[in-house]
């Protein structure tokens, strides 16, 4: 009987889903049925839907909670990547051939202050 239940439960949620396309309002019920039904509680989830003017207020202050412009900060362009461009380049091989210069020139200052010193 388990499968059978669930076969059911299935096709009802399926005709549910059907029905809710078509109708805009049944849709916006069913969706802050949804995201509401688990965060608050029996008493207050039985005023709401019993009442038809305190339900149209609930859904109208959700409706503009979840459509409600993002500020600035969180703009995508803000966000700072995980991964960025300059980690994807190649790296540069390290040249030591300026090392090697100024190190030649160092030896060479040195060994011609030294013969300078030892020739006079």
């Amino acid at each position: 009987m388990g499968a059978m239940k669930q076969i059911d439960a299935q096709f009802q949620e399926a005709m549910n889903l059907a029905m809710v396309s078509q109708n805009k309002e049944l849709g916006d019920t069913v969706a802050w049925y949804r995201a509401h039904f688990d965060k608050l509680p029996a008493e207050l989830m039985q005023a709401i839907l019993t009442d038809d003017a305190f339900f149209t207020k609930a859904v109208t202050v959700w409706d503009n909670t979840r459509f409600a412009p993002k500020p600035a900060s969180e703009h995508v362009a803000l966000q700072v990547p995980i991964v960025r461009r300059r980690d994807l380049r190649e790296r540069k091989r390290v040249s030591y051939r300026c090392a090697l210069i100024w190190s030649l020139i160092g030896v060479a200052l040195v060994l011609s202050v030294a013969l300078v010193g030892v020739l006079s």
